[in-house]
Order: C-alpha cells, then structure tokens, then sequence
C-alpha cells in the first residue's frame, strides 16, 4: 500500500490544483494555460517534489490520450455547422494547404536555426502543425473578433489536431522506427478506423439521445461514456486513431443536436475544465527547467520565426485568390496558439525518443512547450488589441435576450423596446412566441440552452445581456451559467424567489412571488408595468432604473426605479370555487388527468370527460404545467360551466411530470368556465402564488387529505 501513495498523490494534486488555478486565471483575467504550466513545474520534482509524472509508468502515457481524447470530443460537440458556412474555402485550405506550409515551414526553420538533422527538425515540425480548441476558444471567448475570422479559427482549432496528431506518428514510424512503407500503411488504417467508428459511434449516440434510450439525468455521463468506449475500440483495432474518432462523433451529435444536447454540452465542458488542468500538471511536472536553459537565444529566435514568419506564410498560402481581406490576413496571421494537444504529444514523443537512444530527444518537447508559451502570452494579451487596430473587433452587444415569451417577459420587452433597447424573445413555446409577434415583439422559437446557436441565430447588434425569466428557477440558475461564460456572470440576470445566492449571474426581482402566476396577473390586466410608482406602495415592484439614458435592472428595493410592477394583490377568486380533496395512487401525468377529471364527473355531470381529459393534455403538451417545487398545474377553460372547479391532488408517490419535467407529489386541477377566462387566469395566478410558498407546501404535505378544503380556503380567501 505504501507504494501507492506517490501515484495517490501525483493524481489528486494534478486535478485539485488544475481546477483550482483555472478558477485563479479567470478571476485574474489571464490564460489558464500560464498558471498551469507555472504551477505543473512548481508542482513537480524541479521545485516542490508533490507531483511525480514518471511514477505512472505506462499509465501515463494511457491518461494523455484518454483525456485528450474527451477534450476532442468536447470540441467537435462545439462546431456549428453554420460557422463553416461563413468560409468554406478558407477553412479547408488551412487544413490542407496550411498544414503543409506549416509543416514544411517550420522544419525548415528549425533545420537551419537550430543545426538538427532534417529527420529530426521534420519530426519536430509535426507536433507545431496544431493550434488547439483549449486555448483558441478561451481566446475567442475573451476577445471580439469579426463572425468570420472567429469561426474560422474555432474549426481550425478542433479539426487540425487529428491531423496534426496523425502526421507526428507518421514522423514517428518513418524515421524512428524505420517503418518505411508500413507508416504510411498505418496511416491510411487509422484513418479509415477512425472516419468509420467515429461516424458509427456519432450515430449510436445521437439515436440513443433522441430515442431516448438515455435517461436525461444521464444525458452527459452517458455521451461521456460513449465516447471513452469509442475512444478504446478506436485505439485497440488501430493505434492513435481514437482522435480523429471521438472527434467526428462529437461533430456528428452536435449538429443532429438531439434533445438534451446543451447538458451534454455542460456536462462536457466541465470535464474538459478537468482534463485540460490535470493534462498540463502532470504534463509541466515534467518538464527540467535546465533544458530551457540551455535552449538559450537560439530557442528564442525558432520561437519568433514559427510566429511571426511560418504562420503568416500558412495565411498567405492558404487564402491566396481567396476573398479575404489584408486585414482578415494579418489577424489570422497572429493568432495561432498551441495548446495541450501539442504539449501532450511533445512529451510522448520526448519519451518514446529517449527510450529509443534518439539524439536530442528532448528537444522536441523543449521546443513545443517554448512555443506553447511564447503564443499564448504574446496572443493572448494582444490579439483583442491588434483586432481593434485592424478594424476587425465586433462592436459591443448591446442586444437584450430575454428567455421566456409569457406575459410578463412579453411586458418587460415591450417597455425595453419603448426605452429605444434592442430586445428579442426566445421560448421553445411556438405559441408563446406567436403571442409575442402579434405584440410586435421580436421573437424566436430556439432553445437557449444552446448559446452558440442561439447566439447564431441574431444577425445584428449581438447578445449583451441575458435575462432568465422562466418560471423554473432551476432553469435560469442553469441558463446564467451556460451564457456568463460568453457575456460575463455581470451581464446575466435570472429570476429567483425568496434570497438566493448570486453565484450564477444576477439575481433580480426575487420579491416577485411564482412568475407563472405574475404572468397569469399581467394577463388578466391585475399587474402592469408602470413608470414613477410609489416603492412602499403594497404590491408595488422595482424592475429597472434608468442610468444615462440606459436601463438597467433594479434591485427589488430600489427606491430610485423608473420603472415598477403593480400588482392588484387584493382581489377574491375563490368565493364562488367548488373544491375537492382527492387521493390517488398513479405511475403517469395522463392517469393522473383521466382518473381526476373521471372522479370529478361524479358530482358534475356537465363535464364531458372524454372531451375534457383530451383538452387538458392537449394543453400539457405544448406548456407542461409541473413546477420545481413537486406541484403541477393543470388546467381548462371548460363551456357552460357553472362556476370554477378545483380538485387539490395527492398522489400516492412522486411521479414525473413529462420526459423532462420534476418529480410531482401534488397536483392541482383548474375548471373555469369558457365564458370567463379572465377569472381563469386570476384563479391560476391566486394556486400558484399561495401554494408555491414552502410553508403552505410544507403543512399540505404533512395533514391528511380529508382536510385540505378547510387549509385551502382558509389560505386562499385571505388578501395577499
């Protein structure tokens, strides 16, 4: 047991300190690659002697490929079709024209500068070829660079790293092992492999997906463990093809884009925010600082030829008779960093080397490391700079996107559009956004889990703000935090009752009771949005305060609001109610419907039940009514009917309301007449917001049936 423990160690100190210096990076506005690199040598046997790279053996070598393997995986997840639309051409010239002008430009380079045999300088060259989504994206994500310019570097990032990573092993085979004819024989195999398994692979998962054969709670587990199996067959029939594999899977899911594809997406990000720290700690725990030492003035003078000679070279080669401007050029001639695809391949080739008696075996890894950071300070903190000398840096996005096409979001873009803001609604509720276009609201049916493609979807002005105003809190706690990584956590504003921690954007308006029953009041005309209102006035609401001409979103309590929400919290819809208690022991929402709606013609014989059960899940299906709190809300505008009906539910155990929906243990049935549907909307809005609040949820739950009337009405004939 005692020998486990450097291997222990080594582990737990590579994915604790690598998460916990990229949270230190983003907090200090840095690349993450820099405190990684700095703490992997801190970190290793050069320095502070806790981390130990060697001491995995083989394993080591198993471990980099894995998690490059999911990283790629990750990227090919990421790609848009769309953004392969706006420069085809200059793309597929990169990867092919590119990679050889960089390839042979680099050898060169090194062959003359450094004196290397040309064996040696071409292998060298190989492990340049790559750029990398680890670091390219975090740059583009940091920086504003024209739509065209930012896609082509995104699939350049992705796409040139299996590339790069075939042709080092073909360096590799030829020159190192003297394979001859057999590295290109290898080659071609595991090209083949991985074109094949990854297009099998990708089509397996994303059948899985829309098929639901994958629970969606373990959406992202399972496309995790997909690919990590796809990774192993990829590598057991052909070596060093599971790259190319997992990132064409990856690419082929994406742009199904099945349902539960922004959680796989989450999910994956974060594990490749692992992956990519605990990489370059085990990875610059190995490195000896006395071989960059020794690298000296020559090291430095390969480093500034590859970038500012060899890339411009790629550029120029790549987009020559192209419709590209000088411009474009130049900005695409500065931006090239290297990521962890290189460093990884650099230090298993500096292995293999040495295992095989080569000359200068760590040569190889010096150099890739030395470009590693010479690209990433030297881009890294200028290439937002040189896109704004170039006239090539997008304005700033001054474009509010507001999640949710209810009333209320529809009341808070109408007055956002009066103030002269850009604003555009989004809501997977086709009839939702209908509402919001006849209103004159700009309005889309997207999914805005999906950043990049709803992101895509707006041509002008661009994205500056985010505001979650769906009636699952959950959802807007998930939605900040998928678009601060894109706008900032500042510029993210999500809807939360009650106090709440402000860690995933900005919590606002949390005095507002349940949205849904907010929305049911502005639709009933019982709330308005109105200007100069008295903040101590009862049932009164902060929601924006101007600020030079701009608003911006108030505290609840901000007495210096402009604009405020008025709610008539007094008025009475349960006198004229007819409520029932009801008990039932149920697997499904629909059995739920038929046996309430059946038990409640008993004492109305005016409801049709066929008809009724029908009209009900009709609703059900285009704005499922369960909430996150375990309660759901279904409900019907019912003709000739005498006066409201409420059956207050118990169910026997908690059961999902939909596919995707909570877990449900009450459940509220609301009968209005058709005549009426103002009083309707009020008696949604008087359910939802007095038996949302957790203490009311809390005493329902714990008295027997029998005595819900008297709690209920005793609760809802009361003033707000």
């Amino acid at each position: 047991m005692h020998h486990s423990h450097p291997i222990l160690v080594t582990i737990v100190a590579a994915i604790a300190f690598g998460v916990l210096l990229i949270a230190v990076a983003r907090r200090l506005g840095v690349p993450s690659i820099v405190l990684l690199l700095a703490g992997g040598v801190v970190l290793g046997p050069e320095v502070l002697g806790v981390v130990h790279p060697d001491e995995l053996g083989q394993g080591l070598r198993v471990i980099i490929s894995l998690l490059v393997g999911i990283i790629l995986f990750e990227g090919g997840l990421t790609l848009e079709l769309g953004g392969y639309r706006r420069a085809p051409r200059v793309i597929l010239r990169l990867l092919t024209v590119g990679v050889i002008t960089t390839w042979s430009g680099i050898a060169v380079v090194v062959w003359l500068v450094a004196g290397h045999s040309l064996t040696l300088s071409i292998t060298s060259a190989s492990l340049l070829i790559v750029t990398g989504p680890t670091v390219v994206g975090p740059l583009l994500a940091r920086i504003r660079v024209s739509e065209k310019i930012h896609h082509v570097l995104q699939w350049e990032g992705v796409l040139i790293d299996p590339i790069g990573v075939f042709i080092a092993l073909l360096c590799v085979e030829l020159f190192a092992m003297g394979l001859g004819t057999m590295a290109l024989v290898g080659l071609g195999l595991r090209v083949v492999t991985g074109v094949v398994l990854g297009l099998v692979g990708g089509v397996a998962l994303e059948r899985a997906l829309a098929r639901r054969l994958i629970p969606s709670d373990l959406a992202g587990a399972g496309s995790l463990a997909t690919a990590v199996l796809l990774f192993g067959a990829s590598e057991l029939l052909a070596p060093e093809s599971g790259l190319l594999s997992v990132t064409l899977a990856g690419f082929y899911v994406g742009s199904k884009r099945p349902e539960g594809i922004a959680a796989i997406r989450h999910f994956k990000q974060e594990m490749t925010e692992v992956a990519i720290g605990m990489l370059f700690i085990l990875l610059s725990a190995r490195l000896d600082l006395a071989q960059f030492l020794d690298f000296g003035l020559e090291g430095v003078v390969l480093v500034l030829l590859i970038m500012f000679l060899v890339r411009p070279l790629t550029v120029l080669a790549s987009t020559f008779g192209l419709d590209v401007t000088w411009r474009e050029r130049a900005l695409l001639s500065w931006i090239a960093p290297r990521g962890i695809v290189a460093a990884s391949m650099a230090s298993l080739l500096a292995i293999e080397l040495e295992r095989r008696g080569t000359p200068h075996p760590r040569f190889v890894e010096t150099l890739t490391y030395a470009v590693i950071v010479g690209t990433i300070v030297v881009q890294g903190f200028t290439a937002g700079r040189v896109a704004r000398l170039l006239g090539l840096e997008r304005p700033p996005a001054d474009t509010w996107l507001v999640v949710g096409a209810h009333a209320l979001a529809r009341e808070v873009a109408r007055c956002l559009v009066a103030h002269g803001e850009r604003v555009v609604i989004v809501d997977q509720s086709r009839q939702a956004v209908r509402e919001a276009t006849r209103a004159g609201l700009p309005a889309l049916v997207a999914d805005a889990w999906e950043v990049e493609a709803t992101a895509a979807l707006l041509t002008e002005g661009g994205i500056g703000r985010l505001l979650a105003l769906t009636d699952r809190e959950a959802d807007n706690r998930v939605l900040c935090r998928l678009w601060s990584t894109r706008l900032g956590a500042e510029a993210c504003y999500r809807w939360q009752s009650g106090e709440a921690s402000g860690e995933d954007g900005q919590v606002v308006w949390s005095d507002l009771p349940d949205l849904a029953a907010v929305a049911a009041e502005v639709e009933a005309g019982v709330a308005r949005i109105v200007k100069g209102a008295r903040p101590s006035a009862h049932g009164t609401h902060a929601l924006f305060r101007e600020v030079g001409g701009k608003l911006q979103v108030a505290a609840s309590s901000a007495g210096d609001a402009h604009l405020f929400l008025e709610r008539d919290v007094g008025r009475e819809t349960w006198s004229p109610v007819r409520l029932h208690a009801i008990e039932v022991a149920v697997e499904t929402p629909q059995e739920v419907v038929e046996q309430v709606v059946a038990r409640l013609a008993e004492d109305h014989p005016e409801l049709d039940v066929a008809a009724l059960t029908a009209a009900i899940w009709e609703q059900e299906e285009l704005l499922p009514s369960g909430l996150d709190e375990g309660i759901a809300l279904p409900h019907a505008l019912v003709p000739s009917l005498g006066a409201p009906i409420v059956a207050a539910v118990k169910l026997g155990r908690p059961i999902l309301w939909g596919p995707d929906g909570p877990l449900v243990d009450i459940v509220f049935l609301l009968l209005s007449p058709a005549e009426d549907p103002d009083a309707h909307l009020g008696l949604l809005r008087d359910v939802a917001r007095h038996v949302v609040e957790p203490r009311r949820r809390r005493r329902l739950r714990a008295t027997p049936t029998e005595r819900w009337p008297r709690i209920l009405r005793s609760s809802w004939t009361r003033a707000a």
